[in-house]
């Protein structure tokens, strides 16, 4: 045990000094001798994220969740490694993904950063729903559908249709 701890400590020491192989190889080294710790995991974890390898981050970041449950880990290092997920989530441009896991991290463990984060996540997201609805081309026929129903006096069902051109088309109503 206290051989893996040396290995984590001189991993911290060559990450904080940015050398992420060697840090990587006394993780792995601190794995290979107590893989029951999620901290080794999660500290490997962070090497990966920092390499923008962050599918490996992803999957690393799951099995720490599961060997921190089966040892029933602190839940603020659960929170940490479904929080990595989130992130690195974020970075592969998922944000409905990156929103799951800030949520499971959040059930974990309440971190006023990842709240934060969430909340803008969540504008984020919304913003690009509704950028992703507007369409000119379907603006333009439930105008048309709109003013037909003016037309013939349907005038309740003719604002539906004008409403929603508005919508697909906002800066054209």
């Amino acid at each position: 045990m206290a051989e893996a701890l040396k290995e984590k400590e001189l991993g911290n020491a060559a990450y904080k000094e940015r050398n992420f192989d060697e840090a990587i190889k006394h993780y792995d080294k601190a794995i290979e001798i107590d893989p029951t710790s999620i901290v080794f995991y999660n500290n490997k974890a962070a090497v990966l994220f920092e390499q923008k390898k962050y599918d490996e981050c992803i999957e690393l970041c799951k099995k720490a969740v599961d060997i921190g449950r089966e040892q029933r880990a602190d839940y603020t290092l659960i929170a940490k490694a479904f929080s990595r997920i989130g992130n690195a989530y974020l970075k592969l441009d998922q944000l409905k993904e990156a929103l799951t896991y800030f949520d499971k991290s959040l059930s974990e463990h309440r971190d006023p950063e990842i709240v934060k984060k969430k909340k803008v996540l969540e504008k984020d997201l919304a913003e690009r729903e509704r950028l992703a609805y507007i369409d000119p081309e379907i603006a333009e026929k439930e105008k048309i559908k709109g003013n037909e129903l003016f037309k013939r006096g349907k005038y309740p069902e003719a604002m539906k249709h004008y409403n929603e051109a508005v919508k697909r088309d906002p800066e054209n109503p």
